[in-house]
């Protein structure tokens, strides 16, 4: 009885670390697709590649509220001369770009973003405003990318 008991610790010993050190797969059928492979934990999409665009049209502000109705915030938008609507985002603090200060006149904003295309419409998402410049009507041109 005692030999039965110490090979089968000198066993668990030797086959544990093996085993909790051994790859889990995931197997079809628990949620998992057999074949495909699937992204780790806390592993992201890729974010899309920057670009430099040059959008013009008018700000305006909204008000919004958050979800639970708790606090209200401001929501800069640029809705430019073809017609579509773009979310700035808040300057960088460094920044001496003060959004306020070119509400519903006609702007060109230089900016760093990119544009996806679905469901047959663009769309351009702004991450970093570079500048802001007033503009007169007749010089507004729609939306572009810069080459």
């Amino acid at each position: 009885m005692n030999r039965f008991v110490a090979v089968s610790v000198v066993a668990g010993m030797v086959m544990g670390p093996a085993i909790l050190m051994a790859e889990e797969t995931p197997k079809a059928g628990h949620g998992h697709k057999a074949g495909v492979e699937h992204k780790a934990a806390g592993e992201h999409k890729p974010a899309a590649l920057l670009q430099d665009l040059v959008l013009t049209g008018k700000i305006t502000q909204e008000e919004k509220k958050t979800p639970d109705g708790a606090r209200t915030y401001t929501v800069y938008v640029l809705t430019t001369t073809d017609g579509k609507t773009v979310r700035l985002p808040p300057p960088k603090a460094d920044s001496t770009i003060k959004l306020e200060d070119y509400l519903n006149v006609d702007v060109k904003v230089t900016a760093r973003g990119h544009e996806a295309t679905g469901s047959g419409k663009t769309v351009a998402r702004v991450a970093e405003i570079v500048n802001i410049e007033k503009v007169a009507a007749e010089a507004l041109a729609p939306a572009t990318v810069a080459k």
